[in-house]
């Protein structure tokens, strides 16, 4: 059991002294290279929410207003709000949704996410409006009302977004570099020194053969 020990210590010790330093710079080139590529490809988005409330029990109602907010009348009613306001040629990419507070909730809230605050804030507001003009033609029995209307958009996770991938790239890179390292020392590399066969394998040193000029000529005969 102690020689188990050893020979662990041995390979753990002359490994961390030696990768240690490439699996931390491997990890970090992979760690920022996965949060260059969120910042990127998922830039910060600015949210805005207004609060509604369904006045009756018809709560399974709440779960249709979604298809309602998707549909091309609903989309075309929104669509001429913003090409007759100043954003017409902002050509902003957003996202609108519906959701319950909660599974037996009455309240639930219109959300919109873009990459500019103001312009959210703008469709949120637009969205509510023609929501409580139009859901009733939609669905007779809809009967809603606005408790807050969207005021202000604010950040939404990027920040946390951005730092969880940047630690799974680092995890992942670094755990590459371990990995190709062990490979690198245990089979695909020379034996570095006199050492290395006993810290391996647990062998004697038995010494060192060095070829001489006498030797070489020899073999050379």
């Amino acid at each position: 059991m102690n020689n188990i020990v050893g020979w662990n210590a041995k390979i753990g010790y002359r490994f961390f002294k030696k990768y240690t330093l490439i699996v931390v710079l491997v990890g970090l080139i992979f760690g920022i290279a996965s949060a260059l590529y969120v910042v990127k490809t998922e830039p910060v988005q600015y949210e805005s929410t207004a609060q509604l409330v369904q006045n009756d029990n018809n709560y399974d109602l709440i779960s249709s207003y979604q298809q309602f907010i998707k549909s091309n009348k609903f989309m075309r009613l929104l669509d001429d709000k913003i090409a007759g306001s100043k954003w017409k040629s902002k050509n902003i990419k957003y996202t609108l949704n519906v959701s319950q507070n909660g599974s037996n909730s009455p309240f639930f809230s219109v959300n919109v996410k873009s990459t500019n605050g103001s312009f959210s804030n703008f469709v949120a507001t637009q969205s509510v409006q023609l929501f409580v003009g139009n859901v009733s033609k939609y669905l007779s029995s809809a009967n809603v009302s606005v408790l807050s209307i969207p005021s202000s958009s604010h950040e939404d996770n990027f920040k946390s977004r951005t730092a969880k991938s940047g630690v799974l790239g680092f995890i992942f890179g670094a755990f590459l570099a371990v990995v190709l390292s062990f490979l690198n020392m245990t089979i695909w590399g020379k034996v570095p020194d006199e050492k290395y066969i006993n810290d391996m394998y647990d062998l004697k040193f038995l010494g060192v053969y060095r070829e001489n000029k006498d030797d070489r000529k020899e073999s050379e005969k």
